[in-house]
């Protein structure tokens, strides 16, 4: 129902551009319908234009993720297609998170195009090579060999495409290092002191040294809750005797 559905559309000459599994709504006959048209456009006109970001990400076909302006109705169909195998594995397909990790798992599922293959890749306005990726994946095949004596060696594995092909590694130094945060010092307070003289020196000697002090441990500023009146047995005995007599 849902290639029903996009079949009459684009024999109307109209791309959904937005085709995903909330975009689909089922009657209470079973009957599958196509919803939200706010990003269907007219399509056929040669040398028009359109723009690449349509589609949620997940459903977007590799052309737009490349930038492409000129497209049809073949962008649907890759929606279609993402569709159908969320419906079979219960779970969406492709989940990027971002264009570029899109395409990674595009290309890690059903390889890196070569250009016998996609003749115009090339010449889309966003193409970046994908080499890189398709030589990593060759060197996990090889270390994840079955066989241990067919697996990779690690001379052989130095030795791969993958560490000499571009782009070049960063240089060490250059690698951002993370941010070292000045330690504060803690102002413990005295055990043989009370509370308030020990504040009464830190705000002296910050106000000598001309700078407020790192930190200031404000639990020596509480002071120490006054003990709790207990009541003996015998003073409780006394108490009672005391009561029954009033009431006598």
């Amino acid at each position: 129902m849902i290639l029903k559905g996009l079949e009459y559309c684009h024999n109307k000459c109209f791309l959904h551009r937005d085709m995903k599994p909330n975009n689909l709504l089922i009657g209470p006959n079973g009957k599958l319908k196509l919803a939200d048209f706010g990003l269907a456009r007219i399509f056929g006109s040669p040398g028009r234009k359109f723009t690449h970001q349509v589609f949620t990400r997940w459903y977007r076909a590799p052309e737009l993720l490349f930038g492409a302006k000129h497209y049809g109705s073949a962008v649907d169909v890759w929606a279609a297609g993402c569709i159908f195998a969320e419906l079979l594995l219960r779970k969406p397909f492709l989940q990027g998170n971002s264009d570029i990790d899109q395409l990674s798992k595009i290309f890690a599922t059903f390889g890196t195009p070569k250009e016998d293959q996609w003749p115009d890749m090339l010449s889309l306005p966003d193409y970046v090579e994908y080499q890189l990726l398709s030589d990593a994946l060759d060197l996990l095949s090889k270390m994840f060999t079955y066989d241990p004596k067919s697996r990779i060696s690690i001379h052989q594995a130095l030795n791969h495409r993958y560490f000499t092909s571009k782009p070049s590694p960063t240089d060490p130094l250059k690698l951002p290092r993370p941010v070292i945060k000045q330690g504060f010092r803690r102002v413990m307070p005295d055990r043989g002191r009370s509370g308030k003289d020990q504040s009464v020196d830190v705000m002296k000697q910050a106000s000598n040294d001309g700078q407020a002090p790192k930190s200031l441990d404000f639990t020596i500023l509480a002071e120490r809750t006054p003990n709790r009146l207990t009541i003996t047995s015998a003073d409780r005995s006394n108490l009672k005797r005391k009561l029954d007599l009033d009431f006598l």
